[in-house]
């Protein structure tokens, strides 16, 4: 591979259901779907101090709320380190999102799927419903 680590831009400009917007790695087309999923969202709310942790990991990366009373208001920078390689993949980033209760939550997104597959792709998906969303991906350059 040309790259060592994958920049993800990704926003939700739509949803057809408040639901909960996921990340997994995929290699020859087919999702991993293993209990091979670790990481967290440190968040911040809103304009108050409070911090909150979630991400129920197991099959897959639980990035947060995607909610239809406020489009476009799920946004994520993730960087995804070293997929093609047949060793752990991590996840880096920051993400901002509008709780399906309306509350704002941004802060850092961190991970990990502790395999040795070698990964050529990833798909995201909502719990329920249908999405639309604009993602870009631009690799680092090996130096």
């Amino acid at each position: 591979s040309s790259y060592d680590s994958y920049l993800v831009m990704l926003r939700v400009p739509s949803a057809s259901a408040d639901a909960t917007l996921s990340m997994r790695m995929r290699a020859s087309s087919a999702d991993e779907t293993g209990g091979n999923y670790f990481g967290l969202f440190d968040y911040r709310t809103g304009a108050n101090a409070g911090v909150g942790i979630t991400m129920d990991c197991a099959t897959a990366w639980q990035l947060g709320d995607v909610d239809t009373s406020n489009p476009n208001s799920s946004r994520f920078s993730l960087t995804v380190h070293t997929p093609q390689l047949s060793a752990n993949t991590g996840l880096t980033g920051n993400g901002m999102l509008r709780q399906q209760a309306g509350t704002a939550r941004f802060g850092p997104v961190n991970g990990a799927v502790l395999t040795s597959t070698a990964y050529d792709g990833f798909s995201v998906f909502v719990g329920s419903g249908t999405f639309g969303g604009v993602v870009r991906v631009y690799g680092y350059v090996k130096s």
